[in-house]
């Protein structure tokens, strides 16, 4: 198991019995997309992982998917258990930063009544990085 400064992006971290994949860390928090199980409902900012990345990521379960959807958690709570390649963490972010654009054109599309709410012309603060 990693200590707590030793974690990076790519590693695989447990989290209040949850797994998670750290796509960016600095000194004190981490961005965290988590690992859900593929028999769960699928949402489109879910992304399959190939077999090679699961057979490195030391899961319990060999059949999950990443969910594309960040949040932020103190490196103080999280356990390293595993890591993916490279290459995995650049197709979870390029999949997290198209997710976050079709949310984003699907708000602006929502029409003026929800613009008017928050105030013509703001955008939303801090909703992909939710505690």
């Amino acid at each position: 198991m990693k200590t707590n400064s030793q974690i990076k992006a790519g590693d695989i971290v447990v989290c209040r019995k949850c797994f998670f994949l750290v796509v960016f860390s600095d000194a004190c928090e981490a961005v965290l997309c988590p690992l859900i199980l593929a028999s769960d409902l699928r949402h489109r900012a879910d992304l399959e992982f190939h077999w090679g990345d699961l057979a490195t990521a030391n899961l319990p379960f060999r059949d999950m998917r990443l969910r594309a959807t960040p949040c932020r958690r103190r490196l103080s709570t999280l356990i390293g258990v595993g890591a993916v390649q490279p290459d995995c963490v650049v197709r979870a972010l390029h999949h997290m930063a198209q997710e976050m654009r079709e949310s984003d054109r699907r708000l602006s599309s929502v029409g003026s009544g929800r613009t008017q709410a928050r105030g013509e012309g703001q955008k939303p603060s801090g909703r992909y990085l939710r505690r």
